[in-house]
């Protein structure tokens, strides 16, 4: 009886949190859209929004234990050709941490390897670039996210989109698996659509 209550617990706790991750990822597209509609372009508000994004996807996405190179590892955020985004997310997420590991924030250049990353940001438009930064990650635990107008590539994981003035984000379940990431259900719901790939 005792462990059915803890059971019925952790559940409410569980459905409790996604169900917060539900209302932060509805409240982020309303601003996302008044900011469209008030400038007419993404700007510095859809930059907040997207790193608010990318904070919250690490805290409903499980990562295995190999993913980190030490216990006390940093939570690392690598990004590619998204030097704005880099800028935003080193102010909003100066000591924070990911499942008590703090978060630190990295800038890839050119023919640098994205070693030691837990996510990945591409926002480069440069296909090839692209392409490398993805093949050098292949099947590791790395949360790959494309932002708007960047190269997606076929192992993208989440790719972010305008759609009706609002900023979404879809999910490309077929390189997920290979990762060994965990992702939550309600994440998935949240999505602007799952693309499900070949299993």
């Amino acid at each position: 009886m005792f462990i059915s209550r803890l059971q019925r617990k952790g559940a409410a706790g569980l459905r409790g949190r996604l169900s917060v991750l539900a209302c932060v990822l509805v409240v982020m597209a309303g601003a996302a859209r008044a900011d469209t509609q008030a400038n007419g372009s993404s700007g510095q508000v859809v930059r907040q929004i997207e790193a608010a994004y990318l904070y919250k996807f690490a805290s409903f996405v499980e990562w295995p234990p190999e993913a980190f190179a030490r216990p006390d590892s940093s939570f690392t955020i690598g990004l590619a050709g998204s030097d704005a985004l880099a800028d935003e997310l080193e102010a909003s997420l100066a000591g924070r941490t990911v499942n008590g590991r703090k978060v630190a924030v990295r800038r890839l250049r050119r023919g640098e390897a994205p070693t030691d990353v837990q996510m990945l940001v591409v926002g480069t438009p440069d296909a090839r670039w692209a392409r490398e930064l993805y093949a050098a990650i292949k099947d590791r635990p790395v949360l790959t996210v494309a932002e708007p107008g960047a190269e997606p590539g076929a192992d993208s994981m989440i790719s972010f989109t305008v759609v009706d003035d609002r900023l979404r984000f879809e999910v490309a379940l077929r390189p997920i698996k290979p990762s060994r990431l965990k992702i939550s259900a309600l994440m998935l719901s949240a999505a602007y659509k799952v693309e499900k790939g070949n299993p």
